[in-house]
């Protein structure tokens, strides 16, 4: 954090031992630099994993929706796992989103996946009143699979969003609920 002030923390996704997401995560002022620069600020067309500009507190629940933006490189890089391997049922169902922020470990059960184009509402940070719990049931609907979660307003979603490769509005959206929180300090 010293060297990088811009890193927020860490995703680590294993959907097995080819196929890891295991990678800083970036955040800038705008939500465009560190889509074309890596941790260090050198540009890179793999650009970093960056968290929305919008979420403006460092503590993962006291976010609602939080949201992370990656390429989908062709070589596999970056999130390209997220576009192939959630969509397989397996994955889906039991790999989490975990992430490392400065106090602790999150973890997210991921409860739905779909295709998007840039633009849709899949991008809100804050709700009002039971509109998170009725944001979580819609994007449940477009989801390839369902789960049986419960959603309230107090909890805190994911969302990771990366391109699909077939064209420069299409975007595969991963969303997860927050499941478990280990604390570094307690």
């Amino acid at each position: 954090k010293a060297q990088y002030p811009d890193l927020f923390g860490w995703i680590y996704i294993k959907f097995d031992d080819k196929h890891i997401i295991n990678l800083p995560v970036m955040q800038g002022d705008d939500n465009s630099f560190y889509i074309h620069h890596a941790y260090d600020g050198t540009e890179s067309k793999s650009g970093s994993i960056c968290v929305d500009y919008r979420n403006t507190d460092r503590r993962i629940d006291l976010n609602q929706n939080i949201i992370f933006y990656g390429h989908h490189m062709n070589d596999g890089s970056m999130f390209a796992s997220i576009a192939n391997k959630y969509k397989v049922r397996a994955n889906f169902d039991a790999v989490p989103i975990i992430f490392y922020s400065m106090e602790g470990v999150y973890t997210f059960n991921v409860f739905s996946i779909y295709n998007a184009k840039a633009g849709d509402d899949f991008d809100t940070i804050a709700f009002g009143g039971d509109r998170l719990k009725q944001f979580c049931l819609d994007k449940q609907t477009k989801s390839f699979f369902s789960k049986k979660l419960t959603f309230d307003k107090q909890k805190t979603i994911v969302t990771l969003v990366t391109c699909t490769n077939f064209g420069s509005e299409g975007r595969v959206i991963v969303h997860g609920v927050l499941d478990g929180y280990d604390s570094f300090f307690d």
